[in-house]
């Protein structure tokens, strides 16, 4: 109103800290002014969107006031910034946005979770189509050279962990998560592991930090969740952690 946009900075959260700066539209003005930016040039619109994008930082900081929503705030404001002016901030923001988002995945289900915990709701099942529509953050962050999340390692890591996981859930349950072990041990083995006598490692393509240059390496700790989850299916674990 009047030239000026409420970000609710000053609305101070009660009980919900989804509220004040951390609320679900806040990225959408600034994606306003990239638009404009982009369709006229002008540098105005570009500056606000900065500002805009900025001011978003406090939202990292409280933390729990974000969920599902977070594609619709740094989607049109830091991804569009990187799109335009290469800005490593921007890319930093719109990424650390994405391992948020990809967070909130619900392995059993097959969902992202929508909201957090709310009084009196048991929410953890609860997925809305706004669930859907945030999704492009994490396309646009599996795009980003370096930043696809293939990781041998990983990729064992989780695999006993889902392992231990069906020992805690109900029978229902269990096989949802051995079914996902066996399928990432399974595809290490078909195309992750280097069975020769020549080599001095099993699995390959893993990754110690993807902003580094130390990926698609063979890593020690690969090989021993490899074989640590396979004794895990066999029942002959030393059950160590």
């Amino acid at each position: 109103m009047n030239g000026r946009h409420d970000h609710r900075p000053d609305k101070k959260p009660d009980s919900d800290p989804a509220e004040g700066i951390c609320w679900w539209t806040n990225g959408f003005w600034g994606g306003m002014m990239w638009l404009l930016h982009h369709e006229t040039g002008k540098e105005k619109y570009k500056e606000i969107g900065v500002y805009t994008e900025d001011l978003l930082d406090e939202c990292f900081q409280v933390f729990y006031g974000l969920h599902h929503d977070v594609g619709f705030m740094w989607l049109p404001t830091s991804v569009a910034n990187y799109k335009v002016t290469k800005n490593p901030e921007s890319r930093k923001r719109a990424l650390h946005a994405a391992n948020l988002l990809a967070g909130r995945f619900n392995l059993a289900g097959g969902f992202i979770r929508a909201w957090n915990d709310l009084e009196g709701l048991d929410t953890r099942g609860w997925a809305i189509i706004d669930c859907m529509i945030n999704i492009p953050l994490l396309y646009w962050a599996t795009e980003e050279p370096g930043m696809a999340y293939e990781d041998s390692t990983a990729a064992a890591i989780a695999a006993c962990g889902l392992i231990e996981i069906a020992k805690a859930v109900r029978d229902l349950e269990k096989d949802v998560y051995l079914s996902a072990a066996l399928k990432l041990l399974k595809t290490l083995d078909a195309s992750r592991c280097d069975w020769s006598t020549e080599a001095d490692h099993i699995v390959i393509n893993g990754s110690g930090a993807y902003h580094q240059s130390d990926r698609h390496i063979s890593i020690i700790y690969g090989d021993y969740y490899f074989i640590e989850a396979v004794f895990k299916l066999k029942g002959n674990d030393l059950y160590l952690w």
